[in-house]
């Protein structure tokens, strides 16, 4: 009998425990609850949704799984060890002070591994690299070539965004103008009504595609969006006629700190170079500008991999093909607002070139603001 006592009581302690457990499980469904309730209502499944285009920069920063992945990794690096940051800050300085951006990486190491014969008197901005032990780990540089990588994710992400807001707004405004403007009615010419069917079909069709890229770009499925342009979108150079495309400080920085970055981890890991110190780059440079002759250094650091010429022949191509579809664009405009209302087929022909041409300009604009440190500063 005396053993009754404490068995009630275990009874009593287990149905309590048991009763904490049912209570945490139910306080866990809640919770699971609601953000289920929370996630399916950001979905919209059901209504459009209107955002911004400040708001669209905000979701991608909440939703986008590979800009987030990037931001994360790019976090990671920077707080775990400040031999990474020091690393990126002095490549992208040497990229940035480096004549033209025409140093290679294969140049640089060579100029690393051999600085007495190898460094040309261009590449002086190279000596704030001098605070960078040979010590430094592989992983930190490996961690300094990651960093790079994220960042251009992360860039390249927001390039898509802002492609995306700005083939939205020439979608809907073209559907829009297409039902303002277009005669109608039971005379309406049989020929002009199947060229607008045809169009419209087209439209939207092509506006499908385009939700369908947005919904996978903000890992939702939307029932509509709809963006509202405001003062968050990139330029769209129609002001610009010929800028300064040789403004090395300018164009295609971070490309090239990410070409650098990798060549020198990838160079570390086989040989661990020392970076050349003060002393070394400026005696250099003292031989160089002071030659026996009189005559001053002329000879270039030329990329010998082609990545220059490419990168310009990028640059450049992408940047005739925008100013040739805005002109050619704003022709067509310019005689179709005369014209006023769509009356024959060749006037939906005409729309839909116009529409052709802002969409190709949206293209190439795009691949300028990934070159385009103005747009990132």
């Amino acid at each position: 009998m005396k053993a009754l006592p404490v068995i009630l009581c275990a009874i009593a302690v287990a149905g309590c425990a048991q009763q904490r457990v049912v209570h945490s499980l139910q306080d866990a469904a809640v919770v699971e609850g609601m953000e289920y309730a929370a996630e399916m209502e950001a979905q919209s499944p059901f209504d459009t949704v209107e955002m911004s285009w400040s708001e669209a920069v905000e979701q991608m920063e909440l939703r986008n799984r590979t800009y987030i992945a990037a931001r994360q990794e790019h976090e990671r690096l920077g707080m775990e060890t400040a031999e990474i940051g020091e690393i990126t800050s002095e490549v992208r300085r040497s990229v940035t002070s480096s004549v033209g951006g025409a140093l290679s990486p294969g140049a640089f190491i060579n100029s690393v591994l051999d600085p007495a014969n190898q460094l040309p008197k261009q590449l002086s901005s190279l000596a704030g690299l001098k605070d960078i032990s040979h010590n430094v780990g592989q992983n930190a540089w490996q961690g300094a070539a990651d960093s790079v990588d994220a960042e251009l994710v992360m860039r390249r992400e927001l390039v898509k965004l802002h492609r995306l807001l700005r083939t939205g707004e020439l979608l809907d405004r073209e559907i829009a103008l297409l039902e303002d403007r277009a005669s109608s009615g039971d005379d309406a010419d049989p020929e002009l009504a199947e060229a607008i069917n045809g169009w419209r079909n087209e439209l939207q069709s092509a506006r499908a595609a385009w939700l369908a890229e947005v919904r996978d770009f903000f890992d939702a499925e939307y029932h509509d969006v709809r963006f509202i342009r405001d003062d968050a979108g990139l330029r769209d150079y129609r002001d610009v006629d010929q800028p300064d495309l040789a403004d090395w400080e300018r164009w295609c920085r971070l490309t090239r700190s990410k070409e650098l970055v990798h060549a020198l981890a990838e160079s570390h890991a086989e040989s661990q170079p020392a970076v050349p110190g003060s002393t070394v780059v400026t005696n250099r440079l003292q031989n160089l500008v002071n030659r026996d002759d009189g005559e001053p250094e002329t000879s270039p650091a030329i990329r010998d991999s082609g990545a220059v010429r490419s990168e310009v022949r990028k640059l450049v191509k992408s940047w005739r093909n925008m100013k040739e579809t805005q002109q050619q664009a704003a022709r067509l405009e310019s005689a179709f607002d005369e014209g006023g209302e769509i009356t024959t087929p060749a006037d939906v022909n005409q729309r839909r070139r116009i529409h052709q041409l802002r969409k190709a300009e949206v293209e190439n604009t795009a691949v300028i603001w990934m070159m385009d440190e103005a747009c990132w500063e």
